[in-house]
């Protein structure tokens, strides 16, 4: 593993909710393993590295619709403060991943606040480790209604309301109903969720000439490709409130009067406008939410980047939409590779009147199309400084063909604040993506161990460089135990049989000594023997579980690290 992550505490929570460490299902047969370190990346891969948000946790998915003729799929949870998820997974190719963050609410809900995929499949290579990022974006959700007389109330009418869903959740939703606005959230509202809900009736009584404000409230479930089994996806909520102002603009008494009611000189007012608070890597803000009130009815919705009210006109003309965009095209040509700050406005209508610009209904958004770095698979370790194979250094462009892209890997950091060093246009960088790099920020001196960072980058034709993708490669010229085999128990006695202990030294060099022992510290070159011992004395221990520790040592009395194997002595 290449990362030393300093949180690797794992929350058991109720069955209900995430649980800490993780589960593997799946897979045919086949014993070989690889790591992939899963990084959380905001929006557009803008901000590497970004740790699991406070209070909450992180579920990470990793799937295979084939891994040696059967479905795989590894479930794993992580705490908060968390930079990244490793797993180890069975060598393969076509691999997805994709994460959720969540909160446990007082209910013991989990809450979701967060999705994200990585973009296309990765591969697993034998005691390679795979860099992937996931693009972590809030959980977007809108709700609409529509019906026979939406804005023509009368009482007992039956609308309907659909929903626009984002990722991580399932079409099936529940809805709860009512006149005023919620305080708390309702769960399971509706006892068997449904994809849409075609029979909301108004009251069979409603007071003349007033609106009536229908109150909603969705309940949206994790999609069950997420759960481990034994979980049931209503456990796993995200919850989002709308409201919809329905005006009686005809009202057809007795006869054939009709009443209209005229215009009223109020204004509707903006109560909120959303929008991505992350980079965007194009010119299409997504998503976006707008909500209006009025004392009749919002019917017309409208963003624009000029603070000056539109015209109003009837929804469908003018710029103004009846249904709430949740997109928006900001229209700019930005500069290439910096941050472009583009300020929107939401406006809506009622039947005569446009709202004012208030600092409710402006936003501000960022728009940098610097490509980003997609994946990098490096080895775990190294006997060298000489890093080699590097596989799968891909990257996504945004501002043409991936083929304009290029390449480059670095390992060097600011002394003070140990941040990578960015590269220039005028760097070495490489048309194709390289299969090796060189170590150049330590210099290898016999048995030491280093952890050594390094950043992938790419770099579009417009000269605009990514935000680094970061890996740890473990550097040692120090020999390995490759083996330590021993019984799991011992019945009496303290005579531990050893069946197999074999090493492997590096380069040249030649391993000259084996060693077992009882303690973790490193032990002095002279106490070695020649030979691998075929049993150890465990000598004066009481009973219980005991862990042995393996050594062995090169010719240049280089020692290596140790292999523990716990051993339980009944009787000894």
């Amino acid at each position: 593993m290449k990362k030393v992550w300093l949180l690797i505490l794992m929350l058991f929570l109720a069955a209900c909710g995430g649980g800490g460490g993780s589960t593997v299902s799946g897979g045919g047969t086949g014993s070989s393993t690889g790591t992939v370190a899963l990084q959380f990346v905001d929006k557009a891969a803008k901000t590497v590295a970004a740790t699991v948000p406070e209070p909450g946790f992180v579920r990470v998915v990793v799937t295979n619709p084939s891994l040696n003729g059967a479905p795989y799929k590894q479930v794993k949870d992580v705490p908060f403060g968390s930079g990244a998820v490793t797993m180890t997974i069975p060598v393969g190719t076509g691999f997805a991943a994709e994460a959720v963050y969540y909160s446990k609410s007082n209910t013991g809900l989990n809450r979701l606040s967060h999705y994200g995929a990585y973009v296309g499949t990765f591969t697993i290579a034998e005691a390679l480790e795979t860099s992937v990022p996931i693009d972590m974006d809030p959980i977007s959700v809108s709700m609409d209604v529509s019906g026979g007389a939406l804005y023509t109330i009368a009482p007992g009418n039956t609308y309907s309301v659909t929903a626009t869903i984002g990722g991580g959740l399932q079409q099936a939703w529940s809805l709860a109903v009512d006149d005023a606005r919620f305080t708390t959230t309702q769960h399971l509202a509706t006892r068997i969720p449904v994809t849409s809900y075609t029979d909301i009736n108004l009251p069979s009584t409603l007071p003349l000439d007033t609106p009536y404000t229908l109150y909603l409230q969705g309940e949206f479930f994790i999609k069950s490709a997420m759960l481990q089994a034994g979980e049931s996806f209503t456990n796993w909520v995200y919850y989002y409130d709308d409201e919809v102002a329905l005006k009686k603009d005809v009202l057809v008494h007795s006869g054939n009067t009709v009443i209209i009611p005229p215009a009223d000189g109020i204004d509707p007012v903006v109560a909120s406008f959303s929008v991505p608070s992350t980079i965007q890597s194009t010119t299409t803000v997504s998503p976006l939410s707008i909500v209006g009130t009025d004392n009749t009815a919002v019917i017309g919705y409208q963003i624009t980047t000029v603070p000056t009210p539109p015209t109003w006109a009837t929804p469908g003309t003018g710029g103004w939409s009846a249904t709430k965009p949740t997109n928006f095209n900001a229209s700019i040509t930005p500069a290439h590779g910096v941050d472009n700050t583009v300020t929107l406005y939401a406006w809506v209508e009622d039947y005569s009147n446009v709202s004012a610009a208030t600092a409710a209904s402006t936003k501000a958004v960022v728009i940098n199309d610097s490509p980003v770095v997609n994946s990098i698979t490096i080895p775990n370790n190294s006997s060298s400084t000489n890093i080699t194979p590097i596989a799968n250094f891909t990257g996504l462009n945004f501002t043409g063909n991936a083929s304009a892209l290029k390449y480059l890997i670095t390992d060097a950091v600011d002394s003070l604040t140990r941040l990578p060093i960015a590269p220039t246009p005028g760097a070495a960088w490489a048309d194709t993506p390289p299969t090796s790099f060189t170590v150049t920020s330590i210099t290898l001196l016999p048995g030491v161990h280093y952890a050594v960072p390094i950043f992938a980058w790419v770099m579009d034709g417009n000269n605009s460089i990514s935000r680094p993708l970061s890996s740890y490669v473990n550097i040692s010229d120090a020999p390995s135990v490759t083996a330590f085999t021993v019984p799991p128990q011992i019945a009496s006695g303290t005579i531990v049989p050893i069946s197999a202990f074999t090493g492997a030294a590096t380069g040249t060099h030649s391993i000259a000594g084996y060693l077992v022992t009882k303690t973790s510290s490193a032990p002095a070159a002279s106490a070695f023997a020649g030979t691998a011992p075929t049993e150890f004395d465990a000598g004066a221990i009481s009973a219980g579980t005991r862990y042995l520790y393996a050594w062995v040592k090169d010719e240049r009395d280089v020692v290596s690290l140790s292999w523990a194997v716990a051993v339980k002595f009944v009787a000894p």
